[in-house]
C-alpha cells in the first residue's frame, strides 16, 4: 500500500487544550440491501433494544468467579460448556469458537453443548480472519456463513459474530483486499466487531478521527448499522505495536470518555459493545489492572440504561460544557505512513 500525507487530525490530549466543539462526523450513510440470505435489520434502531457490555479475555477469575461484573459487565466470553455454570444472574454467554473449517463434525461436537441454552446470546466465530491469505491463514467467507448458517439452523434466535480484520491502514482503513471482503452476503453472520484503536504513542494522545473512517469502511462494503458492534480501546504498552511500530497508549479517563461518546453518536443502538481488553495478552496494561478513575468511566458507561436509546441521551448529555474532555487538532504538518499492515490482534494465541 503506497504512503499517504495526513494533516489535521482530531486528537484527544491528555494535556490542556483550548476547548473546542465537539466535531461530530456526517453521518454515516447506510448501504443499500445485502444480497445473499444475510440478516437484514433496520438502519436506525437495533432489534433488541437493550446493549450487552463484553469485555474480552480472562473472564473468570481462579474461583470461577465473573470479575468483568464487577464493573457492570453482562455479556461473558466463554471458552467451555463449564464457564456457563459459572454465570450470575443477568450475565449472557458469548461463546468462543475460533475454527473457520466450516460446518463439520467437529464443529458441531464443538457446540453441541450451547445448544439451547438460555444463557448463550451467540457465537463468537473468529477473531480478524484474512479473507485471502495474505497476512495469514486464510479463511474463506464460504466456511464462515457455513458454521453461521449451521447455529442459526441448530440454535434459532441466537447471534453469531465475528470481528473484522483492517486490510489497510489506521488513516486509511479497507475491509477489502485484491477484491476479497467479508460481507453479510457471503458470510451469513449477524454482527460484525469494528475495532480502530485511536490511542497511539506517535500521537501523544488519540486520534478519534480513525472511528468513523473505520465505521464508513465497513458500511462501504455492506454492513449496516444496526450490525456494528464497537470495540473500545482498553490497552496500553507492551509488546504491542501499530502500524507505525510503536506501542499504543491506555487512554485516559477523559479520553476514554470522549471515545465513547463519539462511538454512540455514530453506532447508537449496536446489540452489544466490546472492551478490548479484560486481561492483558501481551505484557500490557488492561482494563482489569488499569487506574480505578478508567475503571470508572467503563462502569459509568455499562450503567447508562438499560435501553440503548436511553444510553444515546445519556451519550449527547455528557458531551456538552463541562464534560471534562479535551479536543484539540493536531499540527498540520505531514505525516508519512509507513506501509506496513496495522497489527493484528492476536488474542487468541494464549488457548
Amino acid at each position: 500500500m503506497p504512503s499517504r500525507v495526513v494533516a489535521g487530525r482530531m486528537v484527544v490530549t491528555a494535556v490542556a487544550a483550548a476547548a473546542v466543539a465537539i466535531a461530530v462526523p456526517a453521518a454515516v450513510s447506510e448501504p443499500g440491501g445485502n444480497a445473499g440470505s444475510a440478516p437484514t435489520q433496520s438502519s436506525t434502531a437495533a432489534p433488541w433494544g437493550r446493549t450487552l457490555h463484553e469485555a474480552s479475555n480472562d473472564n473468570f477469575a481462579a474461583d470461577h468467579s465473573f470479575a468483568p461484573g464487577a464493573l457492570g459487565f453482562d455479556l461473558a466470553e466463554v471458552t467451555s460448556p463449564a464457564d456457563l455454570g459459572h454465570l450470575p444472574p443477568g450475565v449472557k454467554a458469548l461463546v468462543w469458537l475460533g475454527r473457520c473449517d466450516g460446518a463439520t463434525p467437529a464443529f458441531a461436537d464443538t457446540v453441541r453443548p450451547y445448544l439451547h441454552s438460555p444463557k448463550v446470546f451467540g457465537y463468537y466465530l473468529l477473531d480478524e480472519p484474512d479473507p485471502n491469505g495474505r497476512w495469514k491463514r486464510m479463511c474463506p467467507a464460504a466456511h464462515l456463513a457455513a458454521e453461521s448458517d449451521y447455529l442459526h439452523r441448530h440454535d434459532p434466535g441466537r447471534k453469531t459474530f465475528f470481528l473484522m480484520m483492517n486490510l489497510g491502514m489506521a488513516a486509511r482503513p479497507d475491509y477489502t483486499n485484491r477484491g476479497d471482503s467479508y460481507t453479510p452476503g457471503n458470510t451469513h453472520i449477524d454482527l460484525v466487531g469494528i475495532d480502530p484503536y485511536p490511542c497511539r504513542s506517535e500521537l501523544h494522545g488519540c486520534d478519534l478521527s480513525q472511528i468513523p473512517t473505520f465505521v464508513r469502511a465497513a458500511t462501504s462494503i455492506g454492513w449496516p448499522l444496526s450490525a456494528l458492534v464497537p470495540v473500545y480501546q482498553a490497552f496500553g504498552g507492551g509488546r504491542w505495536r501499530d502500524d507505525e511500530g510503536a506501542p499504543w497508549l491506555l487512554p485516559t479517563p477523559d479520553q476514554a470518555a470522549s471515545m465513547l461518546t463519539l462511538w454512540q453518536r455514530l453506532v447508537p443502538h449496536p446489540a452489544f459493545d466490546q472492551v478490548y481488553s479484560w486481561g492483558s495478552q501481551r505484557d500490557d496494561v488492561a482494563l482489569s489492572a488499569a487506574p480505578a478513575a478508567l475503571q470508572a468511566v467503563f462502569a459509568q458507561h455499562n450503567a447508562q440504561g438499560h435501553d440503548s436509546k436511553d444510553r444515546a441521551a445519556a451519550a449527547g448529555a455528557r458531551s456538552g460544557p463541562g464534560s471534562g474532555a479535551q479536543w484539540a487538532w493536531a499540527p498540520t504538518t505531514p505525516a508519512a505512513r509507513s506501509t506496513r499492515r496495522r497489527s493484528v490482534r492476536s488474542r487468541r494465541s494464549v488457548r
